[in-house]
């Protein structure tokens, strides 16, 4: 029976969560025999550590090749930051936005839409850039100064 996340898998993208640096290996020794029966390789240089309240005293290993150690990553385009917060990742966010907002600059200023096409448009790329897995997003109380 199945009652702690282990991993997180979507698509091409993995994230192993472990309570040890041990742990860890193992579990990455275990995904990269499974890739190999498969035919698959696992990336090292694309493939990144974190660790969070702990020092990975012994460096995660693919191939006896190092794994690197990051203070943050990118998955499904939410960046997750060692410190937990979600300041980096907004900001990314907003600068997607801004780009794409930007990028349909004649869209906004012709006279050739109707004001519901452009909202509909609005709607459909700029929200969309901005709440794309928001559904998962942590919400964390912040008092202000």
């Amino acid at each position: 029976m199945f009652n702690q996340l282990e991993d997180l898998d979507f698509v091409y993208e993995i994230a192993i969560l472990s309570k040890t640096s041990e742990h860890l290996q193992e579990k990455t020794n275990i995904l990269n025999n499974y890739a190999k029966q498969t035919g698959l390789k696992v990336n090292t240089k694309k493939t990144n550590v974190m660790s969070i309240n702990t020092r990975n005293k012994t460096p995660t290993t693919i191939n006896d090749l190092p794994v690197d150690s990051v203070e943050d990553f990118t998955y499904l385009g939410s960046i997750i930051s060692k410190d937990n917060g979600t300041g980096k990742d907004i900001k990314a966010r907003l600068s997607k936005v801004r780009a794409t907002f930007a990028r349909l600059h004649t869209i906004w200023k012709s006279n050739q839409y109707s004001l519901r096409t452009k909202l509909r448009i609005y709607n459909s790329n700029i929200k969309s850039v901005l709440l794309v897995g928001s559904e998962t997003w942590r919400v964390l109380v912040s008092v202000a100064n």
